[in-house]
């Protein structure tokens, strides 16, 4: 029978590990695999960063700052027929406790609130046929591109006067396209370029304007199922841009991050989808030094 794991793999379940709730949300390994039309789950997302991360005040880089956040994570994802294809729609809500310091201000602080909310929708453009359940069985994976449009909302908390705030106080717009490959036995490379955009932040410290350049996003994976029930997979993240600017003057603090990882997909009589996943920064240039963990779970509501 078909790998049932594509049931909650779907075109638009997201993870989180970027190491800050506000940000935008990489994309996880099989995210653009085929699920049947109608399907809808609901699941929970915990992570643990610890980064060197910018201060969250005013985004300007300072490599000794250390960062540590727990983050809650609630999911829904419902996946339908759009001109015969498959699409979906993703609504990702973060909760967020966070504490550090800043040794290069003298600064140290905590926070904890609710994060930036954020929706994704997206649709196949070939090889994800929408199909019944039925007919899903019978669907074998060859190659699948779609495409996927994230937008984060400024509804996280937010302070002027904070030293870490939960939210970023200003929209982001991350289109993304979704590559998939099978091969061989039980082989999928999955390959995502993407670019992010974010609106002006008008409220920064003393009433300043901050504008960020946007930020390039390559991502690659190779994935492995070991059974109809378990897969593993090597995952690589890299980021490039986003340089800001405060009342129009450039903060010359352009990021280049490339990190590394994996993850592990086991599911449980059908309907229960565990897994685990690492991720750590193994080159950065002014952008954010992470090592972060993810533990979720996934509930198919509906088949």
């Amino acid at each position: 029978m078909k790998n049932l794991l594509t049931f909650t793999g779907g075109i638009l379940l997201l993870f989180s590990c970027s190491g800050v709730s506000g940000q935008a949300v990489p994309t996880e390994p099989r995210a653009y695999l085929n699920v049947p039309k109608g399907t809808q789950s609901l699941g929970a997302y915990y992570t643990y960063a610890d980064a060197n991360f910018p201060s969250l005040q005013n985004s300007h880089y300072l490599n000794e700052s250390g960062i540590h956040n727990n983050i809650v994570f609630t999911r829904f994802a419902s996946f339908f027929s759009v001109g015969g294809k498959t699409a979906g729609v993703n609504v990702m809500l973060p909760y967020t406790f966070v504490d550090g310091n800043i040794p290069n201000l003298g600064l140290k602080g905590s926070n904890a609130g609710f994060g930036d909310i954020s929706v994704t929708i997206g649709s196949n453009i070939i090889g994800a046929p929408s199909l019944t359940l039925p007919e899903f069985v019978k669907y074998k994976q060859k190659t699948i591109l779609s495409w996927s449009l994230q937008f984060t909302g400024p509804t996280g908390k937010y302070d002027t006067t904070a030293v870490l705030n939960i939210g970023t106080n200003h929209w982001i717009f991350k289109p993304e396209l979704g590559l998939s490959q099978a091969f061989g036995k039980g082989f999928i490379w999955d390959f995502y370029p993407s670019v992010m955009f974010t609106t002006p932040n008008r409220m920064i410290k003393n009433g300043h304007k901050e504008t960020t350049k946007p930020i390039m996003g390559l991502d690659t994976h190779i994935s492995y199922s070991f059974t109809p029930a378990i897969w593993a997979s090597a995952d690589f993240f890299s980021q490039f841009g986003g340089e800001t600017a405060v009342d129009g003057t450039d903060q010359d603090d352009r990021q280049a991050t490339i990190k590394v990882g994996a993850t592990v997909k086991g599911m449980l009589k059908r309907r229960h989808l565990f897994g685990l996943a690492f991720m750590k920064t193994v080159h950065e240039d002014q952008g954010a030094d992470v090592l972060a963990v993810t533990f979720s779970y996934m509930y198919t509501l509906r088949l």
